[in-house]
């Protein structure tokens, strides 16, 4: 009698998925490229960063996240929303991060000025710019702690979502936990749109602040990058509320799937084989 198997499902796919990409100890295979984007500036993702990824031991690192967001930008999601989002990577904080230095260590001024104007162009193949965007959505990273920032263009708001808890020092007055950082992005943020929207000459510092109620909390740190891109990913569906938020390993599972699904990648060959089909049969609308 022949027993016939049936087709495995998510959570068996997922888990040979893990466990082929985590049995990999080959110091030069864990080095080689997974993922690659040459536009609008080179990106890339080692088999290793995409195992660390996945150790309850460590946060999200900046590439992995950047590439995250890129394939949030030029997926097709974008093009189901009447007004498109403007969506920000890590470059922004890492720029206003530095000017923090040693001021001999600093860019000039206007190169810094010039640099952030480029952040705010339209991401490659897009037909839009972001002055035609209701929506910035800006994550910002400081000693491994994410937080978003949307800036609504239309309304004249910054919506505030930490997925970090509150500490009881701040719960009397929590918008201003976050005030001095909310300075130094608007200062940067109003030169950019500047450059970017013809005849723009409002101040963001000064617009009003929203702190919603059910933004997904995570005590670990370590989680903060990844619920800020799921929050990046869901929110444009957020008039049905803020997302549902799996568990941690979960969480991370799906910015794992996600990455590997991007269909741009420029060195998909360097994926194995049975990676490919087990990504390809756990579905990229997954995440």
């Amino acid at each position: 009698m022949v027993v016939l198997r049936m087709p495995l499902n998510k959570n068996e796919l997922l888990c040979k998925l893990r466990g082929h990409i985590m049995s990999i100890h080959n110091a030069d295979s864990r080095e080689k490229e997974w993922i690659r984007s040459s536009k609008p500036y080179p990106l890339s993702i080692s088999l290793r960063q995409l195992q660390d990824l996945l150790k309850n031991t460590r946060a999200i690192d900046v590439d992995s996240f950047n590439m995250a967001v890129q394939v949030n930008a030029t997926d097709d999601i974008q093009w189901a929303k009447d007004t498109p989002y403007h969506y920000m990577d890590l470059r922004f904080s890492m720029i206003l991060n530095d000017s923090t230095q040693d001021p001999k260590l600093r860019l000039p001024f206007d190169a810094q000025r010039y640099i952030i104007a480029k952040l705010f162009h339209c991401w490659p193949d897009m037909c839009f710019d972001v002055s035609v965007c209701k929506l910035i959505l800006l994550p910002f990273c400081t000693t491994g702690r994410f937080i978003l920032f949307l800036f609504d263009l239309l309304d004249r708001t910054i919506t505030i979502l930490d997925p970090l808890p509150l500490s009881d020092a701040w719960k009397k007055n929590p918008s201003q936990k976050d005030i001095f950082k909310i300075q130094c992005i608007s200062f940067h943020l109003n030169i950019a749109l500047q450059d970017a929207i013809p005849g723009w000459n409002d101040d963001v510092f000064r617009w009003r602040r929203i702190i919603p109620i059910g933004v997904p909390k995570n005590p670990n740190s370590n989680m903060s990058g990844f619920l800020v891109l799921k929050i990046m990913r869901t929110w444009h569906d957020h008039e049905h509320g803020l997302p549902v938020v799996p568990d941690d390993y979960d969480l991370r599972n799906q910015v794992l799937v996600h990455l590997l699904s991007y269909k741009d990648n420029e060195c998909v060959e360097n994926i194995p084989q049975v990676v490919r089909d087990l990504v390809k049969r756990i579905g990229i609308n997954f995440f």
